[in-house]
């Protein structure tokens, strides 16, 4: 079963977990109730119950009832079906599906003073808005920067496009205008949104290790589960040796009777 992974938005692993640690829902989100518990680690963009993780048996479907609380290539949802290598953006976070669901070795960095203090933003596969808004998956928060100001797509094969939501958003790579054509963005190129440059790059991936404490609380997860596994069973078994001792004891007064 899949591998989950949430990031941060520059990439940095969170948290991971397995599906195989619980049954066929389980959920996500800030509060301590949650299968999933974010509580202490993400903003308060995170809802306490954020989204729902549902084991379909073939296919896993993730299911939100914040509105706009999950998206896939930008667009918002209330529900998506994901498969190996999707990536949901939820608040400021992104959860990674399988082993091929984790950021692509690109990242987006500028210069201009916003928000972001480190002037560098992931790129993840699939499209990418960029724009001064927040809901951007990269946000370039500066004044000639339109608040939806294009998308960088990120092909399987690594090739990186880009392309203007519209002609009014002024954007030029390596000072030549797009207009809203796709265009390849290459490594070292500048694409110049407004009067603002940012640059495509090669990133480092560090690649995150388990804690003690992440590995303890992952078996305390499976042998729980197991527990309740154990105890359904139980129960079941219970069950049915009770339904059939009752029938055994109608069937023995039925005899009993007739041969009266």
């Amino acid at each position: 079963m899949p591998l989950f992974r949430i990031y941060n938005s520059l990439g940095e692993e969170i948290k991971r977990f397995s599906s195989d640690d619980y049954g066929e829902t389980f959920t996500v989100g800030r509060s301590r109730s949650c299968n999933i518990s974010l509580s202490g680690k993400v903003p308060n963009t995170v809802s306490r119950h954020h989204m729902t993780i549902i084991d379909r048996g073939t296919q896993f479907i993730v299911r939100t009832e914040v509105p706009g609380g999950i998206a896939k290539d930008g667009v918002k949802m209330p529900e998506v079906i994901v498969k190996e290598g999707s990536i949901i953006r939820f608040g400021p976070l992104f959860l990674g599906v399988g082993e091929t669901g984790m950021p692509t070795p690109y990242d987006i960095t500028w210069e201009v003073q916003t928000p972001n203090h480190l002037h560098r933003a992931v790129l993840w596969p699939g499209d990418n808005p960029i724009g001064a808004s927040a809901e951007n998956y990269v946000m370039v928060r500066a004044e000639t920067v339109s608040r939806f100001h294009g998308i960088l797509t990120v092909h399987p094969g690594g090739k990186v496009m880009y392309r203007a939501i519209n002609e009014m958003n002024n954007s030029q790579i390596d000072h030549t205008t797009t207009g809203n054509s796709l265009v390849e963005l290459k490594v070292g190129s500048t694409l110049t949104m407004g009067a603002v440059p940012v640059k495509l790059v090669k990133a480092v991936r560090v690649a995150k290790r388990d804690t003690l404490q992440e590995v303890q609380s992952a078996i305390a997860n499976q042998r729980a589960f197991a527990r309740q596994e154990s105890q359904k069973t139980k129960r079941i078994l219970t069950t049915v040796i009770v339904v059939s001792v009752i029938i055994l004891i109608i069937f023995i007064l039925l005899a009993v009777l007739s041969g009266m």
